[in-house]
């Protein structure tokens, strides 16, 4: 249980790094992709959501 909490803070903790850096990489297919919020901000957005909803997840359900 609390290998789910470690996990949880170091989602979260990338989420808050993601969002001052104003990068997020993601999982793209077989490689990594880097969204940038000036470039792409929707799916930037989209990402650091999923991201926050996965580490919400993880403290509260596991």
């Amino acid at each position: 249980m609390a290998m789910f909490k470690l996990l949880a803070l170091a989602v979260l903790f990338y989420v808050g790094w993601a969002i001052l850096s104003r990068k997020v990489t993601i999982k793209s297919g077989p490689g990594w992709e880097t969204l940038s919020r000036a470039d792409e901000a929707g799916r930037y957005w989209l990402y650091c959501g999923i991201y926050a909803a996965l580490g919400v997840a993880l403290l509260t359900i596991f």
